[in-house]
């Protein structure tokens, strides 16, 4: 029995231990949002870092409710709209992924709202 509560407890102690790394792994690529901001520029370079149904889920924070209703795909079509590099428009809000953690960037581009990674984005100085 003794042996049996050991292992539990070492058990629980490597899940708390994974639980901190992973918060601390969160903070330190969190870092990267600082080279973009809310109202900057921003084109599409790599169209493949869109998020194009994460608005489905509960995975980001979101600025407004509206902006994530607006931020999914069949709303992009509503408007005959489909993201591509190039494209231009300007950063509405930052946050970063639930599971990865990475830094992504809700783009407004014209009327349509798309969520990307920041490495597929480029600053427009």
């Amino acid at each position: 029995m003794n042996n049996v509560i050991q292992i539990f407890v070492r058990l629980f102690l490597f899940v708390i231990l994974l639980s901190i790394n992973s918060c601390l792994k969160g903070t330190q690529d969190q870092s990267e949002i600082t080279e973009y901001s809310v109202g900057l520029k921003a084109i599409i370079t790599d169209a493949k870092k869109i998020y194009s149904t994460i608005s489905y889920q509960d995975c980001l924070t979101w600025n407004s409710l509206t902006v994530k209703e607006e931020a999914k795909e069949y709303k992009w079509r509503q408007h005959n709209y489909t993201p591509t590099n190039g494209d231009e428009g300007i950063i509405v809000h930052l946050t970063s992924h639930c599971d990865t953690h990475k830094p992504i960037a809700i783009l407004k581009v014209e009327e349509n709202y798309v969520p990307i990674a920041t490495s597929g984005i480029k600053r427009i100085d």
